[in-house]
């Protein structure tokens, strides 16, 4: 590459702030980026501005994560055809209205109930981590060019932390994640073992390394969610 390629990297939040699965994802994809002579400029999706997106036309590629905070007239403007190469990194079904296709039949999210649908087809590509992700995605947007990566992405270092942990000796019989986000089913997994009288650990996620050590120690892991889980 003779030359630094802008990318403009739109987020909610970013992995210093919360170290979720789509802030971990992001920190993977702009490390990766910048590794291979990108200059990545990331910025909270609350705070683009359309003089921003301007600044990323045509020669440049925009990704966007998660985009909750990214106004209505921003999306409309990267959505103008041909005018950006942007990239959809997508989690947790931003395409529904609800946010949870599973509360409609057949997973068919009704036409009044789909959002962001310009934005996703003229995305030009829609990532997504699964088979079931992407049919799911594809199934209710369909001009959409969804690309299915088939996979998590991890760092090395990540995959060393979970390589050194295959061997821990198992103290554990069943442990669950407790979280507030009802979408994580915190309370249907303490409904589950209250009815079959299991003995559940519940711990929250407070940073990978610890969360990984619980894995490791557990023999079996319930959880319930409340959505299509999009695998981040």
């Amino acid at each position: 590459m003779g030359y630094k390629k802008k990318i403009l990297f739109i987020a909610d939040f970013f992995a210093n702030e919360i170290p979720g699965g789509g802030e971990l994802c992001s920190e993977e994809v702009i490390t990766h980026l910048s590794s291979v002579g990108y200059s990545v400029t990331a910025i909270k999706s609350k705070n683009v501005t359309i003089e921003i997106l301007k600044q990323f036309e045509k020669e440049s590629f925009i990704f966007v994560s998660n985009f909750t905070g990214l106004s209505e007239v921003c999306k409309a403007e990267l959505a103008i055809f041909t005018k950006y190469l942007y990239v959809i990194i997508e989690h947790d079904h931003k395409y529904c209205e609800s946010r949870n296709p599973m509360v409609y039949p057949n997973l068919f999210v009704p036409e009044n109930k789909l959002r962001n649908k310009e934005f996703f087809e003229n995305a030009l590509f829609v990532l997504c981590q699964s088979k079931s992700h992407a049919q799911l995605l594809q199934k209710n947007v369909w001009n959409a060019n969804v690309v299915n990566l088939g996979c998590n992405l991890w760092s090395d270092k990540t995959l060393k932390l979970l390589e050194d942990r295959i061997s821990t000796i198992k103290t554990n019989k069943y442990i669950s994640m407790k979280s507030t986000n009802p979408i994580k089913g915190t309370l249907q997994a303490i409904d589950l073992c209250e009815s079959r009288n299991l003995v559940c650990k519940f711990i929250e996620f407070k940073n990978q390394e610890t969360f990984f050590d619980e894995l490791a120690k557990s023999e079996n892991f319930i959880f319930l969610p409340q959505s299509p889980e999009t695998y981040s």
